[in-house]
């Protein structure tokens, strides 16, 4: 069930109040069996419901409109939190997942049980900086990190206890390689989407003891070749869809990527890469370029 509590105009399939102020979360319980809940907006009385709703494991809340949240009293395996003004969350202890749109103007102190040691956390960030405003978890088993355009990895490196780590960019570049040597721990490293990597730098693979396997997915040809010359054949590395100079142009660094998520965002980002792609073709002419950029 979406919930929608802004008093705008609702998005499709959403349960839309006129006056969200005087909702009766009583009515939800006509829904004996949900599982999960996605509210937008306010929810003052949400704290106490979900306490009351044992069998509620999944939130997804945006824009809450507080500054702090206490959900200890909650039964969540998974939450999903969007707002630029929340500053502190409480989790509850049978948390597995959090999912966090994070923004770097200002910390996010979270407290959670061991700092988050039985945690996935899953954050979409632009940049560093927003990855950095997270605080309080380092414990994480698992994280991943997306939709970055650019990333320092030392901003990772806390992150000792990570088994699992998953960089998928906007596409994205990365730096700082070798701080991954601190993560000790790591089993499964994912690259996506990284068009550069810092790959002269990236550890040996006797760094990681514990290692399963190395997935890298439209990364840089060149950096691929490097990481190839470093790792060797090992049956544990696995690299694929190498992408070059023009794809980099076509897919990358434009602004429509900082766009909100959303349908417009999917049809412009579209339209700009074929338009990119058709301008890579060679011989590129005047009349070419024009009728690229009209399609």
């Amino acid at each position: 069930v979406h919930l929608d509590l802004t008093g705008r105009a609702a998005a499709p399939n959403a349960l839309a109040p006129k006056d969200p102020a005087r909702f009766d979360p009583a009515v939800l319980d006509a829904l004996p069996c949900l599982t999960e809940l996605r509210v937008t907006g306010a929810a003052p009385w949400l704290h106490a419901w979900l306490a009351d709703h044992p069998l509620l494991r999944g939130v997804s809340w945006a824009h809450p409109g507080v500054t702090a949240l206490d959900l200890r009293a909650s039964h969540l395996t998974w939450l999903e939190l969007t707002d630029p003004d929340l500053r502190a969350a409480t989790l509850p202890d049978t948390l597995c997942l959090l999912q966090l749109r994070a923004r770097s103007a200002a910390p996010l102190d979270l407290t959670a049980k061991d700092h988050g040691s039985d945690l996935a956390l899953e954050l979409w960030t632009w940049d560093t900086d927003g990855l950095r405003a997270v605080r309080g978890i380092n414990a994480a088993q698992a994280l991943q990190v997306r939709r970055f355009a650019t990333l320092d990895l030392a901003a990772v490196a806390p992150y000792t206890r990570c088994k699992e780590l998953l960089l998928s960019g906007a596409p994205g570049r990365l730096r700082g390689a070798a701080s991954l040597s601190a993560l000790s721990a790591l089993q499964r490293l994912q690259l996506r989407g990284c068009v550069a990597l810092d790959a002269a730098e990236m550890p040996a693979l006797s760094a990681w003891a514990n290692l399963d396997a190395v997935h890298a997915r439209g990364c840089h040809a060149r950096d691929v070749a490097t990481l190839e010359a470093r790792w060797g054949r090992d049956p544990r590395v696995h690299l694929s869809a190498p992408i070059d100079d023009d794809e980099v142009f076509a897919t990358a660094d434009h602004p429509v990527l900082r766009w909100p998520d959303g349908t417009r965002r999917g049809v412009v980002t579209r339209a700009y890469t074929l338009a990119a792609k058709k301008l890579c073709q060679r011989p590129l002419t005047a009349a070419v370029a024009q009728k690229a950029l009209a399609s």
